[in-house]
This record gives structure tokens, C-alpha cells and sequence, in this order.
């Protein structure tokens, strides 16, 4: 089984939990243009170097042969985004990367995805959407992003105190 680890996926409430990658973009929430919802996340790069774009890292324990997969809705007007999925170590440097997947834009929204699978047990999952290697300006909507990893549903109840139940009269 998995989950979406994103806990605002459409940036509905804010953009808590991003961080922007280079440091040359500009991120802001916009609610004029979203695929669902009231709002979305814009990004604006200004295109001096590879890579611009936004960063979420989970930390979290991931098994040996695990698929973690990030999806993300897109739109822009002109130029080029990318989407990939990430597992790392407990300090965020990456461990297994997949490969990107980029759209082009065109001015309607399209849903990119990535998966990679961990070579080895890692503490991080993350979901990267940026210019990837590309450099250009481009102005892009993003929407409906999920980070997904698998997880088990079979831990150890016991851990957990029970709750005192009472009669109501």
C-alpha cells in the first residue's frame, strides 16, 4: 500500500514545506489559474542556470527495493518543466534519482510523473519540479502534486495505548 505523502498537494493553504532550489526563482501561490481547487503554486524563473524550480523532502524510512513516485499537473504558456522523484539520506543529498519527465508547455494542463525504485535502504523521499537541464525563462502553474511510497499497514498495535472506554448513560 502507499500514501500521498503531500499534506497540500494544491497549494490550497500556502506553500508551507517548499523550498525553492537555486534561490533565482520566485514561488507564489496563485488562485487566477489552477487545475482543481482554488489555487495553485506559480513559479517564475528567471532562466541564469539549470534547475530552478521548487523542492519538497520527506523524511522517512524506505526500504531496499521500494518505488517512491511524484506526480505533478502542469501548465505554462512556452517553454519546458520538468518532474522527478527523489530518495535520500537523512541530511537531504540524494541517493537514487529518476529520471525527469518534462513537459512542454502549451497553455493546457498536463500531468507529469517520475518513479525511481531505492537501491538500498534510505531516511528521505522527495518530490523535485524544475527546468531540469535546461535554461530558460519560463512562467509555470503547478497543481494536484503527489509524492507517493509505499508503506505497511501491519505495525505492532501494542505500541499504541488503548483508549478507557465508558459507559454513557
Amino acid at each position: 500500500m502507499s500514501r500521498n505523502l503531500l499534506a497540500n498537494p494544491g497549494f490550497e493553504v500556502d506553500l508551507a514545506t517548499w523550498v525553492k532550489i537555486r534561490g533565482t526563482e520566485t514561488f507564489t501561490r496563485d488562485t487566477g489559474e489552477f487545475h482543481s481547487g482554488v489555487a495553485s503554486g506559480k513559479i517564475v524563473t528567471p532562466g541564469v542556470q539549470t534547475e530552478e524550480g521548487i523542492l519538497y523532502q520527506e523524511p522517512l524510512l524506505i526500504a531496499d527495493g521500494a518505488e517512491v513516485k511524484a506526480t505533478v499537473w502542469m501548465k505554462g504558456a512556452s517553454g519546458s518543466f520538468s518532474v522527478r522523484s527523489t530518495i535520500h539520506d537523512p541530511f537531504g543529498v540524494y541517493q537514487d534519482l529518476g529520471s525527469w519527465a518534462t513537459a512542454t508547455l502549451d497553455g493546457t494542463w498536463q500531468q507529469m510523473s517520475s518513479s525511481v525504485t531505492a537501491t538500498s535502504a534510505a531516511q528521505g523521499a522527495g518530490i523535485e519540479i524544475s527546468t531540469a537541464t535546461t535554461i530558460g525563462a519560463v512562467t509555470v502553474f503547478l497543481d494536484d502534486a503527489e509524492l507517493w511510497v509505499p508503506y505497511d499497514w501491519d505495525f505492532d498495535v501494542s505500541l499504541f495505548p488503548k483508549p478507557k472506554l465508558r459507559r454513557v448513560a
